[in-house]
């Protein structure tokens, strides 16, 4: 991987696209070959190639193969493939033009867009995208292609019915393979390329409220998404971006925010759909998530719908209170022996839901998963132990204490992206405790800290 390939531009963003698409329309990568006898080759591509290939342990047969596999790849991205001009626009151009039109999404994803383009460092227009697919030249992305192997960084991982010599002597075949037309990159300058350059953080205090309309004049459907920004995943629960010693309040214990908000998650999940969805029939679809993205937590509420007295408007004010009526529910947790009982219950689940989630139902399940923290520079192989200690850590006063920090109290970071289709007003007023973001990039501007 080239490490200016990682910059998130429109530009590079369409090619990575494209490039995709015509390695997987593509006869030349030997898949054929390979499948004759018996392997299968895989090969997907989003910032770095990642080629596999899996099958039965014949070494002999399986060395061949891979050292086949590999020439086809590297000849593939030294000669672009035998593409022509007709194949690119119909497999490569069309497709990703349709792809970045944003005014086909739901105005839901329309809310998340929203969100992301205040937030997200890393976040592309999606009709820059489009312009840029639109005038990219198949020439243009075969020079791209070309030009792809000149600095590496590779992983090669063998998992499976291989000793150690054997596995070792496959990864110099695919290591020899990918390096003979360029020069290895450290594993620093892998990680400035694939990691996430992180989310702005919002100021603390007042809902921060985002309206724009629906980019179809004719969509009846507005979205919401009310998202609170907590901190990393890995947080031991004291304030965001702030270690203990600057004033949080922390239990010393890593994943400990993580565990919170996975408790949470589990303890009002179904209150929210029954509130906002069945209750109050504000949408078809309602509810409340966590979000766990490149160790940045979140937690939002959702609702989509047509109803003609039910617009963002109305939603918010609902989720408000939905917000102000869940810390009685965790009251009622803490300080009841019946509600002692099922926190543990809860705590139960929880554990055994994170267990589940990391269980690896393949090699290449497994594989990604080493390979995501070899990779990372804050790498922990024992991170499913450490949230499962971190749940079976918490107490539901500390769960109380958390919920009303982070939700409720003057520290809280909020905002709520809302997209107004056709059936529901764009108000012009604000509630209480609302600061309305009008020009999204001058605000954005003045949030300068990073998460």
């Amino acid at each position: 991987i080239n490490a200016e390939y990682g910059e998130a531009n429109a530009e590079q963003s369409v090619k990575n696209t494209l490039l995709q698409k015509l390695a997987s329309f593509s006869d030349e990568l030997g898949f054929h070959d390979a499948k004759k006898v018996g392997f299968n080759p895989y090969i997907t591509f989003s910032n770095a190639w990642t080629v596999g290939m899996s099958g039965y342990s014949d070494p002999e047969k399986f060395e061949q193969v891979l050292t086949q596999f590999i020439k086809t790849f590297v000849d593939f991205t030294r000669t672009a493939a035998n593409v022509t001009e007709d194949e690119f626009q119909s497999v490569a151009i069309t497709p990703a033009v349709q792809k970045f039109d944003e005014s086909q999404e739901s105005t839901l994803f329309q809310s998340y867009n929203n969100l992301m383009r205040l937030l997200d460092l890393s976040f592309v227009e999606p009709s820059d995208k489009a312009t840029v697919a639109a005038r990219l030249s198949l020439s243009e992305v075969k020079e791209y292609m070309r030009d792809f192997l000149k600095d590496v960084s590779v992983i090669c991982s063998v998992m499976g019915n291989a000793r150690e010599e054997e596995a070792l002597k496959l990864s110099n075949i695919v290591r020899d393979g990918l390096l003979e037309m360029g020069s290895q990159l450290s594993a620093e300058d892998r990680r400035a390329v694939t990691e996430s350059p992180g989310l702005r953080i919002l100021t603390e205090g007042p809902l921060h409220v985002i309206r724009r309309k629906a980019l179809l004049e004719e969509e009846a459907t507005s979205g919401i998404i009310t998202w609170y920004q907590l901190g990393r995943t890995s947080e031991d629960g004291g304030q965001l971006g702030r270690t203990s010693e600057d004033g949080g309040q922390p239990s010393g214990q890593a994943y400990t925010l993580y565990a919170l908000t996975a408790l949470l998650e589990h303890v009002i999940g179904t209150k929210c759909f029954a509130y906002l969805r069945t209750e109050k029939k504000l949408g078809y679809s309602a509810g409340c998530i966590l979000f766990d993205t490149d160790d940045n937590l979140g937690f939002a509420f959702y609702v989509q719908g047509s109803r003609a007295e039910a617009g963002p408007d109305l939603m918010q004010q609902e989720i408000s209170t939905l917000v102000t009526n869940t810390f009685t529910s965790l009251q009622n947790l803490a300080g009841t022996p019946e509600g002692a009982i099922m926190f543990e219950e809860v705590k139960k689940t929880v554990q055994e839901k994170i267990l589940a989630n990391a269980a690896h139902r393949n090699f290449y399940s497994l594989l990604s998963s080493l390979e995501e923290q070899i990779f990372s520079s804050k790498g922990d192989f024992e991170v499913v132990e450490k949230k499962v200690s971190a749940v079976q850590a918490v107490s539901a006063e500390r769960l109380l204490e958390f919920y009303q920090k982070r939700f409720l109290s003057e520290e809280r970071r909020v905002v709520s992206s809302q997209v107004y289709g056709s059936t529901h007003e764009m108000p012009n007023t604000l509630h209480e405790g609302q600061v309305l973001i009008e020009d999204m990039l001058s605000f954005r501007e003045k949030l300068t800290e990073i998460l």
